[in-house]
């Protein structure tokens, strides 16, 4: 799917759900069939509902740090939240600590959305006896949502963010994965003024120098 703007996404969609355009343009990108579209995001689905399934709250990761998360919030006598709203958030942490522990690894339409699809769409169904064949529809509209937040994200912001403080997209995305992951959210809070302000010292000094040794040479 290369949908590049919501307007275009509702373009398609106005003669077609949108869920039936998007499955149209996912054939027309893949060159296959619209059964063996179905099939595949069928099958995505299925894998959602086992790692649910499957949750086993006695399971660890090999590194010890997750597993029973999601067993805690279904059993704690005080909820933070509402009853449908602790399900969605077990539901997450269900598929999050199944994939965090090697078993069905659940990374559609998008790894970052393993386990925010399935913790809305999965307590939906169950709320509401939704058939199966409306939630794969649902998740190709979801699928069409993500990719254009993801393009948002990834590519548009990185620039528009870029142009302001003069760093290249590219050097953005790489200070927000950095101190991100050294520093977590505050480090990506404040990773692009502080790579913004090393860029500039560096520089001022590379200026100075460069000005030093053209006097030099000029002498």
């Amino acid at each position: 799917m290369s949908f590049q703007s919501v307007e275009g996404l509702l373009q398609a969609a106005r003669e077609l759900p949108l869920w039936e355009a998007v499955l149209e343009h996912d054939c027309r990108e893949e060159g296959i069939s619209r059964e063996d579209s179905l099939s595949r995001m069928t099958a995505l689905w299925q894998a959602m509902k086992a790692a649910v399934a499957d949750y086993d709250p006695a399971r660890r990761s090999a590194s010890g740090l997750v597993g029973g998360a999601a067993a805690r919030v279904e059993s704690s006598p005080r909820p933070i939240v509402g009853g449908f709203v602790s399900q969605v958030i077990a539901a997450a942490l269900k598929t999050g600590e199944c994939n965090a522990c090697m078993r069905r690894i659940v990374a559609a339409p998008t790894a970052g959305a393993s386990g925010v699809l399935p913790a809305v769409l999965l307590p939906y169904q169950d709320k509401y006896h939704t058939p199966d064949g409306e939630m794969v529809e649902a998740l190709y509209a979801a699928a069409a949502i993500i990719l254009l937040q993801q393009l948002d994200s990834a590519v548009i912001v990185p620039k528009l963010v870029g142009n302001k403080v003069k760093l290249h997209p590219v050097l953005v995305i790489l200070s927000l994965s950095v101190f991100g992951s050294v520093f977590g959210i505050w480090g990506m809070v404040f990773a692009v003024p502080v790579t913004a302000l090393i860029k500039i010292v560096f520089s001022r000094i590379y200026k100075a120098k460069r000005n030093r040794l053209t006097k030099d040479l000029e002498i």
